[in-house]
């Protein structure tokens, strides 16, 4: 697709790297949804899960804070959620410089950022 020759498949279900690490094994509490695209949103069950348990604020931590994270974050927000990006728990492997303009395209156009500090304060 378009989108494959832009970025690689990173965090993409079925695809290297993709997989869940150990230090992060489910629990029968969580809920495991799969991406199928760079937003998290894209041909998953996410939105309808999320509304059904009436969940209005989204905090987003991963990698690829360009792409993956910012698409994800401009679905949310489009989709009427309050979006937060948690900066130092999120990253890319295109380095430093791709992270922060990331981070600052998210604030421009999708929500908030915080640190994991302030979000362990709201917990």
């Amino acid at each position: 697709t378009s989108m494959t020759k832009l970025w690689p498949n990173e965090g993409i279900a079925n695809t290297e790297g993709a997989e869940i690490i150990s230090e992060l094994e489910d629990k029968p509490y969580d809920k495991i949804i799969r991406k199928t695209n760079y937003s998290s949103f894209y041909g998953t069950s996410l939105d309808s899960y999320l509304k059904k348990n009436k969940i209005n604020e989204l905090y987003i931590v991963g990698i690829n804070t360009g792409c993956c994270i910012l698409f994800t974050g401009v679905d949310a927000f489009y989709k009427g959620y309050d979006v937060f990006l948690v900066k130092d728990a999120s990253s890319t492997c295109s380095g430093k410089k791709y992270h922060e303009k990331g981070v600052e395209t998210f604030n421009d156009f999708c929500g908030q950022t915080i640190t994991t500090k302030t979000l362990l304060k709201k917990l």
